[in-house]
């Protein structure tokens, strides 16, 4: 069974790889653009908001509470891959700069290697489960694409019922390959909650302990 499922996940990578490696790049320049300081205003506004949270008791160091606070963010992004993809790919470049907004802010004030150690062991996770819940929503985009093309130059035009149908039908496929990359997701994102919650700080303080 175990090598079934592997099987499958290495099926699901190899259909959707090029769209995972366009993800990495996006991925990439907004981490650089979000280290750059370009977008501070912004970024400021999100990292008082996160603050807030942690200090009312919202998001706590739990592995319930930091995975509540994921999968709630792996929800949005899916979801809102309605919008033909574009809210997506706004909650991987918001995500993914606001990372590069919190690694120049850790720089700035020296604890640049304080940041990295304490990213790094829940971070690989995490954002892997990032890339394959953008691909998620990305594919939930291209299907709503595909139908209002079905609907402009599809068969049955005149006949609502009929050509939801057909169109549905025809491009269902892409629902179908989108939930399995969010189930890969969420599973990513579960991992890195349990690590993040239970490791990431002794990872740190192992590292530090050895300076």
């Amino acid at each position: 069974m175990l090598n079934t499922i592997l099987d499958e996940i290495k099926n699901i990578y190899n259909k959707n790889k090029k769209l995972l490696l366009v993800i990495i790049i996006l991925f990439v320049l907004s981490l650089i653009l979000g280290y750059s300081g370009l977008l501070d205003s912004y970024m400021n506004i999100i990292y008082k908001e996160l603050s807030e949270n942690i200090s009312n008791g919202n998001i706590e160091l739990t592995t319930l509470s930091i995975l509540r606070y994921n999968l709630l963010s792996v929800f949005i992004n899916y979801c809102t891959g309605i919008f033909f993809g574009l809210g997506s790919i706004f909650s991987l470049v918001q995500n993914s700069a606001f990372v590069g907004y919190f690694a120049a802010q850790s720089a700035s004030s020296g604890k640049l290697l304080d940041f990295i150690l304490l990213i790094l062991p829940h971070g690989i996770f995490e954002f892997t489960g990032l890339f394959f819940v953008t691909a998620a929503g990305l594919r939930v985009g291209h299907f709503v694409i595909r139908i209002c093309d079905g609907f402009i130059n599809g068969i049955a035009s005149a006949n609502l019922k009929i050509n939801l149908k057909y169109n549905y039908n025809h491009y269902k496929s892409e629902i179908t390959e989108s939930l399995k990359l969010l189930v890969i997701s969420v599973i990513l994102f579960i991992i890195a909650a349990i690590i993040e919650a239970n490791f990431t700080i002794r990872f740190y303080e192992f590292i530090i302990s050895l300076f």
